[in-house]
């Protein structure tokens, strides 16, 4: 899959994914087989509070971007 890490899966679409790649930038993999699609910042965080995302990586493991959504 690439240099992404995976930060949150959903309990509702089976195989949805929020990921980070290096540099921080946010994307989503509509199922495995799917390649990953960049998202602007306002819409990934939205998606990453919504409750039926769930967290994948500790906070500690996660990008810059990732920890900068979450504080």
């Amino acid at each position: 899959m690439g240099n992404y890490q995976i930060v949150a899966e959903s309990k509702v679409h089976l195989g949805r994914r929020l990921l980070v790649n290096p540099s921080g930038v946010g994307y989503i993999q509509l199922d495995q087989n799917s390649m990953p699609i960049p998202m602007p910042e306002a819409d990934f965080a939205r998606l990453l509070a919504m409750s039926h995302y769930h967290a994948v990586a500790p906070l500690a493991e996660q990008s810059s971007r990732g920890q900068r959504l979450a504080g």
